[in-house]
């Protein structure tokens, strides 16, 4: 099967992101049938909550810039509010071997994806091999994942969505959502006694924020029409009048579990939601 071709983002910039140890890079793409076809929409992105910032302000007409990462509506590529659009990488790969583990870890990462579209009842999405224009060398690997536009209705949800994916990396072998929640709850655990390290010694990222929300990812998904009540079609809190630092710093998953949202009622909600009131 040919390979999706994928425009690159013109005059890309340098981000200030927090060290992530899988090396995974994110970004939204463009619709194939939109004014710049499917081009990447903005620079590769480490931290995944510039992603939520960039739908905010495409959906608002709007623009951002924080922490090196700029988007503005009408002039980067359009992100497409209708369906879940991402683009994954890893760069800097220099073998066979290594781009066949990269594949393999964005399939578990699917695997992880369509689980929890399974539990809402939503569509599933798809994994496909692109060939980006930007990335050149024998073994660059992009990947874009395309599914169901329920992920874009909330930042709380691309936030999800992209932290599902780069749990494959963990390469997390289960059949019931008991057993998923048992592994998840054991990494983190794994991850206080020093097991999960990378070669430089330095700390594991998502064994680290699972331990906030291994027993919670389910609850969002059958939560989500308590959660997050709808203005034009989208989560409300996309058009409420918070700074970009607050929307950055606070509308990913872990702020969500963590009842630490720049929403004092979406915080009490959730609390509900997982004291079983909701």
């Amino acid at each position: 099967m040919p390979k999706t071709k994928i425009l690159a983002f013109k005059n890309p910039k340098s981000l200030a992101e927090i060290y992530q140890t899988t090396g995974m890079f994110f970004s939204f793409v463009a619709a194939p049938k939109s004014k710049t076809g499917r081009m990447q929409c903005h620079e590769w992105a480490k931290c995944r909550d510039f992603l939520p910032d960039a739908a905010r302000a495409m959906l608002t007409k709007g623009s951002c810039s924080i922490y090196g990462f700029t988007y503005n509506y009408g002039k980067n590529p359009p992100i497409d509010m209708k369906k879940m659009r991402m683009l994954v990488t890893k760069q800097g790969m220099k073998s066979k071997k290594e781009v066949d583990a990269f594949r393999k870890k964005m399939e578990y990462g699917l695997i992880m994806v369509n689980h929890y579209e399974k539990m809402a009842k939503i569509s599933l999405t798809k994994m496909y091999d692109c060939a980006h224009a930007g990335q050149k060398g024998k073994f660059a690997s992009t990947f874009m994942f395309l599914g169901s536009g329920i992920w874009m209705k909330s930042p709380f949800f691309i936030s999800m969505y992209t932290f599902l994916l780069r749990l494959g990396d963990k390469e997390l072998d289960f059949k019931t959502n008991a057993e998923l929640k048992k592994l998840l709850k054991q990494m983190n655990e794994d991850y206080k006694t020093g097991k999960y390290k990378d070669k430089n010694g330095r700390n594991d990222n998502d064994a680290n924020y699972i331990g906030a929300s291994w027993d919670k990812l389910d609850l969002i998904m059958k939560s989500r029409k308590k959660l997050f009540p709808e203005n034009k079609g989208f989560h409300d809190i996309y058009f409420k009048d918070y700074s970009i630092g607050q929307f950055h710093n606070n509308t990913g998953v872990l702020s969500l579990v963590g009842f630490s949202t720049p929403d004092a009622k979406l915080n009490t909600r959730m609390k509900e939601a997982v004291n079983g009131k909701g």
